[in-house]
């Protein structure tokens, strides 16, 4: 904000208001500065929509000004103001939004295609100088308008930051491949899987899980994730890190004894002892890199895996593996969309 000569001059001159010989009757040492700030995308088009001082109400001791704005979709929505008599002079005031207004000639009918409920529009802030004059003007319990946007703020105090401010933030995540069907071929059970049926819901090769994310969002170190800031590109960056990320160091330094021995009778402490057969732990077992967690990000206690056409898939319990081949069986014809797939393989 500005320094204080700034206020005092601002006492005797229309600033912030572009003059103030027309609209509304006010002194000039009532109003000292203001500022708004446009963040959503609302049909504001700098040089053509105005901002001006729609509304001054008192009740008591209290006054409050509404501000407005003719872009489309701020119709109706007000920034206010309150201030009383026994606040000191030079004090400034964060806006508070006023919703469904009923705005005289103003003309609705832009839709900007965001629709997050709990997005802020547009806020702003104001600096009061001296409320005594105004006091004698305006009786308590009145109101009065500005209907015909006359007292309008200068255009260079409206930053309009519609194509440069992060609205809200969405999750979604990439369809996996689907499989098309030759030409003269109908669509195949592959290609009518889940993935499937998500891209014929949604029409679309992203499919959205959260959306509308706004407020104070705060991003933390996830499994095998690491975020870091940029002050300098003024960015966020997500980093894979899949052995050294803060939270859920799957593959991390691995202890040489997994296990204390009072926990686990039987489990020898020391690196002096003779490592386990098969593995690279003292306390034996299957070691972090051995083990498999999620495959394409879908993880469970119990994950079905299925054969499909052209691909074969073979267990061996000796050392606890699948072994997945394309095999191309039953790609040379149509696929049966009456038939059930299983771990076997297909013949044509």
């Amino acid at each position: 904000m500005a320094n204080q000569g700034f206020y005092f001059d601002n006492m005797f001159r229309a600033y912030p208001f572009l003059d103030s010989t027309s609209g509304m009757n006010i002194p000039e040492e009532t109003v000292l500065d203001f500022n708004c700030f446009i963040l959503s995308e609302v049909g504001y088009v700098a040089g053509t929509s105005k901002v001006w001082l729609y509304k001054i109400t008192r009740e008591g001791s209290y006054f409050t000004f509404s501000f407005a704005c003719d872009a489309p979709d701020l119709s109706g929505k007000l920034l206010e103001f309150t201030k009383t008599l026994d606040d000191k002079e030079v004090t400034y005031i964060f806006s508070s939004i006023e919703e469904n207004v009923d705005l005289q000639n103003i003309d609705g009918g832009y839709s900007s295609g965001f629709d997050c409920a709990n997005s802020i529009l547009w806020e702003g802030y104001i600096i009061i100088g001296n409320l005594s004059k105004i006091a004698s003007i305006i009786e308590e319990g009145e109101s009065v308008y500005d209907y015909d946007k006359l007292t309008q703020v200068e255009p260079s105090l409206i930053i309009d930051n519609q194509k440069n401010y992060i609205q809200s933030i969405n999750i979604a995540n990439k369809i996996a491949n689907r499989v098309t069907a030759p030409e003269g071929c109908s669509e195949s059970s592959s290609s009518s899987s889940s993935s499937s049926s998500f891209y014929q819901e949604y029409k679309s090769d992203v499919v959205a899980y959260q959306t509308c994310i706004s407020g104070d969002v705060f991003f933390s170190n996830g499994y095998s994730c690491d975020v870091s800031i940029s002050t300098i590109e003024n960015s966020v960056n997500f980093t894979p890190d899949a052995f050294s990320s803060d939270k859920g160091k799957f593959c991390g330094n691995e202890p040489e004894v997994r296990y204390p021995s009072n926990l686990v009778p039987g489990i020898r402490v020391g690196i002096a002892h003779p490592l386990i057969a098969g593995s690279v732990l003292y306390s034996g077992g299957p070691a972090c890199p051995d083990t498999l967690k999620s495959i394409n990000g879908i993880n469970g206690k119990r994950l079905w895996i299925l054969a499909g056409t052209g691909i074969s898939i073979t267990e061996n319990t000796q050392s606890n593996s699948l072994e997945v081949s394309a095999t191309l069986s039953g790609l040379a014809v149509c696929s049966n969309l009456d038939m059930v797939y299983s771990s076997a393989s297909l013949n044509g």
